[in-house]
């Protein structure tokens, strides 16, 4: 039989996680002695897949143009609203 590498780092969605057996684990006690059960474990030292890095970043990204674009909104409105109030003086 061939030894098959078992990788030890899984993305499954936007999160990376540790393959382990029960003894690796260091947030619970898993009482399995079975040793052909195979647990996945959050990753401490980097949760996230660079697919869901770069998910966040471009969300980020979006919420800073919508925040430029709408603060010079405000500043046009204000404008218009201020003109409005110096010809009611007149």
């Amino acid at each position: 039989m061939k030894n098959v590498e078992i990788p030890t780092l899984v993305e499954r969605g936007a999160y990376l996680y540790n393959l382990g057996r029960a003894s690796d684990s260091n947030l619970v006690n898993i009482p399995d002695t079975n040793k052909n059960n195979w647990y996945l474990y959050p990753n401490k030292k980097k949760p996230l897949t660079p697919g869901g890095q770069t998910n966040i970043i471009i969300a980020d990204s979006i919420y800073q143009l919508n925040l430029v674009t709408i603060e010079t909104l405000v500043q046009r409105m204000g404008e218009i609203h201020f003109d409005k109030e110096i010809k009611k003086k007149r």
